[in-house]
């Protein structure tokens, strides 16, 4: 099922199905959100909990036990009722049930909030750990965004700009699994041209970065796209090496697997101790 949120500047399209954004709609009518295909990637905008990437064989290990986690976390396949809807905003939480238990044996709830602010949407997510002892998760938005906009334009025309100029490198995929591996992918730079066989072989992972937003914009028309990540400690830049994948995923992520581990506590993971909760979240701007 598919709930609306709105205002003046904006609409959101909101899908009960992992709680996922599948438009955002500007003030012209323009979707700046993906359309999903079964030809390029069928998602819009999943949310990542609580595992970001893949372990080897989607196995990882919690105190000797050994669970079987997909890639990305469950929640973005969840079938969801909104427990708050309001003109401009959507709220979805859940809490940890038999079935959850089975692939993450933690105590928990999560709570992801749609808030439509002036020209804005703000997407936050808020964890807490109901159980006695430590918790583990990874969280990470994957939202994809239309480029390029209208016909006769090239994906080629769109580029993205960083707040700051950025020395920077990427954490390597090594036989398809993110690993401790790094290449240099911004040199003192603020801008990424958009460029399918940029993706070879696959997303783009910048960690550290000092910028708390980037710009999507193109060469050919005024539109500017503003994505705030300032909670978010990794950035993924993702499409796919086909020329009719007309999208960039932006992608922020806290947490993350690395170099084939299986051991929760030695991920790279966030954790929270007994009745802790913290929020994050990301921010989308249309200014043009």
């Amino acid at each position: 099922m598919e709930y609306i949120i709105k205002n003046e500047y904006l609409t959101a399209v909101i899908n009960s199905k992992g709680a996922e954004l599948r438009k955002l709609i500007d003030k012209n009518g323009i979707n700046r959100m993906h359309n999903p295909s079964v030809e390029t990637w069928n998602r819009v905008s999943p949310i990542l909990f609580p595992q970001v990437s893949k372990t080897r064989d989607l196995l990882y290990t919690v105190k000797g036990k050994e669970y079987h986690m997909p890639m990305h976390g469950f929640f973005r396949d969840l079938d969801l009722i909104p427990t708050l809807i309001k003109n401009d905003e959507l709220v979805f939480e859940i809490s940890d049930n038999e079935e959850s238990q089975k692939v993450y044996p933690y105590k928990f709830s999560f709570k992801v909030t749609y808030k439509l602010i002036d020209n804005s949407l703000k997407v936050i997510f808020n964890v807490s750990n109901k159980g006695k002892e430590e918790m583990l998760y990874m969280l990470g938005g994957h939202p994809g965004f239309k480029a390029p906009l209208y016909e006769k334009e090239a994906y080629s025309d769109y580029y993205l700009k960083f707040e700051q100029k950025e020395t920077a490198d990427a954490m390597q995929v090594v036989d398809g699994y993110l690993a401790n591996v790094f290449k240099r992918a911004l040199n003192d730079e603020d801008i990424i041209i958009l460029k399918h066989e940029m993706y070879n072989p696959d997303a783009i992972v910048l960690k550290n970065l000092k910028s708390t937003y980037v710009d999507l914009l193109s060469t050919k028309n005024d539109s500017v796209l503003r994505f705030h990540f300032k909670d978010f400690e990794i950035l993924a830049v993702w499409s796919l090496m086909k020329d009719n994948a007309n999208f960039v995923c932006l992608e922020p992520w806290n947490g993350i697997q690395k170099d084939f581990v299986i051991e929760h506590e030695k991920m790279g993971v966030l954790s929270l101790k007994e009745n802790e909760s913290k929020e994050f979240s990301y921010t989308i701007e249309i200014i043009k």
